[in-house]
């Protein structure tokens, strides 16, 4: 007999017994709410967090204190509930895979529902789908209500864009209850109940949202008072094994995000566990209206009535915020039965999980059980809260991952073998670990014969498919780098160089005037804006060839989040950094510094390849030799008519002048001035590929010049840079607020609507570049650290608006990088400064010998020749400045707040010379594992 007659004949021979009985079947309320935890008042008496609508939902059955969702992720733990099949039986292990698509011939709950006659309606948020943008599936519903998209507010409500996404919002939103995400939902459900079918029973399936973040819900379920903040752990993780951190790692950020966060602007931990409160009243409220509309219905004493959430939310216990863990706050939920005939009022402790809401649903229905399931269904239980139960409740998150919950233990064993066992009893925030401890190798093997016997394969994640695919509309981006020049353009007003190709670009975009690099230094810069972190966040403190690297290879950076984010990524020339491996660039040509010059029409033509080879949107990194010393008057023909040493001055900041400076300075203008064209043939190639105007292109010098007061220094010649960006037409003007290179990373993450970052040490410049008024810094940070061995002495640099003060943290040595610098140029130099005036002299001397601090004013002496240090006038200033650069230093966990670590460090690098002269060779780095080993 075919299926579909047999459905129908089930469904008429139920229609038939409804129609007949004295009593019909009963109709089914399926209430299911979005990340509700167990902090809550229904749960916990002594929670701020108030649920009386749940609660007077649970005086009227059995309310279960220990029920565990079977994953603490939406879409495993929906498709293990609906199908009665756990995620190791499905495969089903994560948010992206398509359960239909995994279990065609599988029957939900619902499904089973209507085959008996059932009429099956259902609105919000019941099952996890994003194929085709909503939460549904047509199977399992006669009429289904989907639910409506969340709306955000215009921006950010927090504040808070260095951290999160607008998914990870806070605040009063919307203004008008109806434009909340689950009032159409509640609205819904109420209608049914109010016009129930009347020849047929009615499974009603009511998918709450909230409190799912963002943690948005009107202002009336706000409160003016804090609720508090979870009891909390120092150094929580210290006890976890292997598996938990693997399994933890890529979650961690939501966490350590709002630690960040909350120190930069205080209290926002704690409004955003408000406001996570706030959306649990909003829930409770919905969910109390849908059953006063219950309450109004003829049929509410023959409705059997089903609340639980899909799993629960760590609010910051066990230093976690999310679901996406093995530990109670992740798992334990609200779970409330109601049936016809059965105990009102009762609680029940016995652990259970959501394998027994499928057959239980079954049993109190009446209906055959039909396929199996995994698991029982707990009828007796309802009709005795103290009935022998033999099973715990157990959990999966991803492949391999398991825990076991029985009365007293939590028994957690993850994919590579490792444990953590909890003693419910002495340790309900599960802070003690005693996997380890021999005296419960009992208890870890009597949990332990409940782990799954098998693993399903995982599911692949969902390859979205569409007849049309849209075109993608996000900008591509290209980042042109040159190599050791500060703003010495046509454009910044520079009266020698010419550099046509980028002061059109600068009228074409924005100018940033006051721009600068974390660190003068090659290898230290690009690492910088790579990962948006200062050198001594990230462990790029030197030269990459001379075996400096990152402290981890798994650094967010640009690349990963920009793949990540759909992008085909590209580097032409140098990266520079290490190690080389953390950044996985899709495209790779002329991967050297190529200081000789060679084959330059090369930048452009690679660059066409990539450019063209697909119309994914793209990063291209273009990295030029182009000013680095050797300092060339001409290569390859270019410049064509190369300027000479009668042509031009020494840079001002020089503060001397000799006949060899002025032919330097010409040849650098002509490295200058040769840039200019190739960056002019890679922009040509741009616009001949049809990209140009959906481009956003970011040129920068890595760091100053290598002259006298730049580059390794912390001067303004050595950290100060141009930057120039232009998208289209959309934005033109010059700004003059103190940037850096650290904004960019988090720049290309909003234009390319990429994944969000946490921790980052710049923010976004789309603000500044749509001319919003927006409050911007008011002052920033500087270091260094070495370049190479030659040069180590390390400077901490703070600046705002008007007064800079550098920090010596080797004050009153002989910095070794003078010597290196002078002895550059020519034979003679040194007689030239001696001989040059107060207050030049005196520059060169403090540069050679340090005092502890350097206080400039830069309004005045843009060219910091005179130190205010000493001025009586200027010690509240320098007091200020001081104050804020050691908080900053501290905020940022500079490992050379620890004096010990300075001298290791220079110890390390001294170690490395021989006969007065460091040979790379020699040189033994362990700083990456020292620096923050507590």
């Amino acid at each position: 007999m075919p299926r579909q007659l047999i459905a129908a004949v089930i469904g008429l021979i139920t229609l038939v017994s409804f129609l007949g009985q004295a009593k019909p079947r009963p109709d089914v309320l399926f209430i299911t709410v979005d990340d509700l935890n167990d902090w809550i008042s229904l749960l916990d008496s002594k929670s701020p967090i108030r649920t009386p609508n749940l609660e007077r939902l649970a005086k009227r059955g059995t309310l279960f204190t220990r029920a565990y969702c079977m994953s603490a992720a939406c879409n495993p733990s929906r498709a293990a509930t609906m199908l009665g099949q756990r995620p190791s039986s499905t495969g089903i292990y994560g948010n992206k895979s398509n359960w239909r698509w995994a279990r065609p011939k599988r029957k939900t709950i619902m499904q089973r529902f209507r085959e008996a006659g059932y009429l099956v309606k259902g609105a919000g948020k019941i099952f996890h789908h994003h194929y085709d943008g909503a939460f549904h599936d047509d199977a399992s519903f006669d009429e289904f209500q989907h639910m409506r998209p969340q709306l955000y507010p215009p921006q950010k409500i927090n504040q808070a864009k260095q951290y999160g996404s607008r998914n990870t919002d806070w605040g009063v939103w919307p203004s008008n209850i109806k434009d909340s995400i689950d009032h159409g939902t509640t609205e819904y459900c109420i209608r049914a109940l109010k016009h129930p079918p009347k020849n047929r029973p009615l499974f009603l399936a009511c998918g709450i949202f909230k409190p799912h973040s963002p943690f948005f819900a009107p202002a009336e379920f706000h409160r003016k008072t804090d609720i508090g903040l979870p009891v909390r752990k120092s150094n929580d993780w210290a006890d976890l094994p292997n598996g938990a951190t693997n399994l933890l790692r890529s979650k961690k950020w939501f966490w350590s995000g709002m630690m960040n966060l909350d120190q930069q602007r205080p209290g926002s931990y704690q409004a955003f566990v408000n406001a996570y409160a706030a959306c649990v009243r909003f829930a409770d409220t919905q969910i109390g209206k849908v059953l006063d509309a219950l309450d109004a219905s003829p049929r509410k004493d023959n409705t059997i009535v089903v609340l639980w959430s899909d799993h629960g939310f760590h609010l910051g216990e066990k230093d976690h915020i999310e679901k996406f863990a093995l530990w109670e706050k992740a798992n334990h939920i609200p779970f409330i039965v109601v049936a016809p005939g059965m105990k009102r009022g009762v609680r029940c402790d016995t652990p259970v999980d959501m394998s027994v809401l499928y057959p239980t649903l079954l049993k109190l229905a009446g209906l055959p059980e039909a396929q199996k399931c995994d698991g029982q269904s707990i009828v007796p239980l309802l009709r005795d809260p103290q009935a022998k139960w033999d099973r715990p409740a157990v959990m999966t998150y991803g492949k391999g991952n398991h825990a076991v919950r029985s009365e007293r233990w939590r028994y957690i064993r993850y994919a590579d073998g490792s444990e953590e066992l909890y003693d419910h009893s002495s340790d309900e925030n599960e802070w003690t670990n005693l996997a380890d401890e021999p005296k419960h190798a009992n208890v870890i093997a009597a949990h332990k014969k409940w782990l799954p016997g098998s693993e399903a394969n995982a599911v692949p994640n969902l390859q979205r498919k569409s007849p049309r695919k849209k075109k993608d509309s996000r900008p591509n981006i290209l980042l042109i780098v040159s190599e050791d020049n500060g703003p010495e353009l046509g454009c910044y007003g520079d009266p020698y160089v010419r550099t046509p190709v980028l002061d059109k670009l600068a009228s074409e975009g924005v100018r940033f005037d006051r721009a600068y690099v974390p660190q003068a230094g090659c290898s230290q810069s690009r690492a910088a804006y790579f990962t948006g972190l200062y050198p001594h966040q990230n462990g790029q403190i030197g030269l990459a060839t001379w075996k400096f690297r990152m402290y981890r290879a798994d650094t967010p950076n640009m690349v990963h989040s920009l793949k990540d984010a759909g992008y085909r990524t590209g580097i032409i020339g140098k990266l520079h950094v290490n190690p080389k491996e953390a950044f996985p660039f899709d495209f790779k040509e002329i991967g050297t510094s190529n200081f000789a010059r060679k084959k330059l029409k090369n930048y452009a033509t690679q660059a066409k390849r990539f450019i063209t080879a697909s119309d994914q949107p793209f990063f291209l990194s273009v990295n030029y030799p182009d000013p680095h010393r050797p300092f060339t008057r001409q290569t390859g023909g270019l410049p064509k008519e190369p300027l000479d040493a009668g042509n031009v001055k020494p840079l001002a900041y020089f503060g001397v002048d000799a006949p060899d400076l002025r032919e330097q300075t010409a040849n650098y203008y002509n490295c200058m001035s040769r840039l200019d064209t190739l960056i002019g043939q890679l922009l040509e190639e741009l616009r001949a590929s049809g990209k140009y105007d959906n481009t956003l292109i970011v040129y920068l010098g890595d760091h100053g010049a290598d002259l006298l007061r730049g580059k390794r220094t912390s001067y303004e010649g050595g950290v100060r840079v141009p930057l120039i960006i232009k998208w289209a037409n959309r934005w033109k003007a010059e700004n003059d607020k103190l940037v850096s290179t650290l904004d960019l990373f988090p720049t290309f993450l909003e234009v390319a609507k990429a994944n969000p970052v946490p921790n980052l040490a710049g923010r976004s410049l789309i603000p500044l570049l749509n001319g919003e008024p927006v409050k911007w810094r008011s002052h920033l940070f500087t270091e260094y650290h070495l370049h190479s061995a030659h040069n180590f002495y390390p400077q901490r640099t703070i600046r705002n608006d008007r007064y800079k003060l550098i920090q010596n943290l080797m004050p009153k040595q002989v910095n070794p990088g003078y010597d290196f610098t002078i002895n550059r140029f020519f034979e003679g130099l040194s007689k030239v400064i001696d001989a040059a005036p107060e207050p030049v002299r005196g520059a060169y001397e403090r540069m050679r010998q340090p005092v502890e601090f350097e206080l400039y004013d830069l309004r005045t002496d843009p060219f910091e020749f005179r130190d205010l240090s000493e001025s009586s006038a200027h010690r509240p200033i320098l007091n200020e400045l001081k104050d804020r650069l050691m908080k900053w230093r501290a905020q940022t966990h500079d490992p050379l707040l620890n004096r010990e670590n300075l001298m290791r460090l220079k110890a390390e690098v001294e170690a490395c010379f021989r006969d007065g002269k460091p040979e790379k060779r020699f040189l033994e780095l362990n700083y990456p594992d020292y620096f923050f080993a507590q």
